[in-house]
């Protein structure tokens, strides 16, 4: 135990003091730490002291921690007291049968600050002894309630993940069991797209094979090798008119003035005609 000097009260003629100890458990677990208490209480007027452990006790099963010291002047009727708690803080490292021997301390008295003027005196404080205990299981013990609540909570996800399964297995079945129509497979197609992501000419050419693909399914009219200008005049002679004609010239005038005229697309424009397309198709 290293050297440590502390305030505190002594007698300028050193009285014999009072040393009592006590533990704070009877037992400890592996790994687990108590505390040993060493009291020394002394009668007198307040000066400098020094302690210093002059023979340090032997222990058997335990590994010290550190120590920590408090001293406090206490009075009584015209008399001063000053109390020393020597704080001896353990950890036990065996099971079974743990002690430390006696130990002791030497006081070096300092009055007033006066190193020419220093005496010293003994002091002996007892050993003891507990039970060491197995190391304690991390593992905290379930509760009912804690049970009952694990139980809920795990039924919940089960049933939840069941319900997925199950809505994933009907879209499966009814993929198998139902082709998409001619709307469907064409708004599919367009979803593909990204405003973001893909650039001006990727979507337009995009829409513009979504559209013929739809008119030839739609309508049984083979679009291959034909210009916009030949689609819509096969269309409007079969009947197709109003606003869904209006929509059609639109949006292949307007794919075809970006890719052959070399029209600048604004973003607007572009979201425009996406818009327009996909109506167009769900129609």
């Amino acid at each position: 135990m290293a050297l440590l000097v502390v305030d505190s009260t002594f007698a300028p003629v050193p009285a014999e003091p009072s040393v009592s100890s006590s533990l704070s458990v009877d037992k400890c677990a592996i790994e687990d730490s108590f505390d040993y208490f060493i009291s020394v209480e002394f009668f007198g007027e307040p000066v400098y002291f020094v302690w210093d452990s002059i023979e340090a006790p032997t222990t058997s099963g335990l590994n010290f921690i550190g120590e920590s010291r408090k001293t406090t002047t206490y009075f009584s009727g015209d008399s001063i007291y000053g109390r020393t708690v020597a704080d001896l803080k353990f950890s036990p490292i065996q099971t079974g049968d743990i002690t430390m021997s006696d130990g002791y301390y030497r006081l070096l008295w300092i009055p007033n600050g006066d190193t020419t003027n220093i005496d010293t005196i003994t002091i002996k404080y007892p050993g003891f002894a507990i039970v060491g205990l197995p190391k304690q299981s991390s593992n905290v013990p379930l509760t009912p309630i804690l049970l009952i609540i694990v139980a809920i909570v795990f039924l919940i996800v089960l049933i939840l993940i069941l319900r997925k399964i199950t809505q994933n297995v009907r879209k499966k079945r009814m993929k198998k069991t139902r082709p998409l129509s001619v709307s469907e497979k064409a708004l599919d197609e367009l979803s593909k797209i990204s405003l973001t992501r893909n650039t001006s000419e990727q979507i337009l050419d995009i829409i513009t094979k979504t559209v013929r693909d739809y008119i030839s399914d739609k309508y049984k009219i083979s679009t291959v090798g034909l210009s916009s200008k030949e689609i819509i005049d096969s269309l409007e002679r079969g009947g197709l008119g109003g606003h869904r004609l209006v929509a059609l010239k639109k949006i292949l005038n307007y794919c075809d003035d970006v890719r052959f005229a070399e029209l600048y697309p604004e973003q607007n424009e572009i979201e425009e005609i996406f818009a327009l397309a996909q109506k167009f198709v769900s129609e």
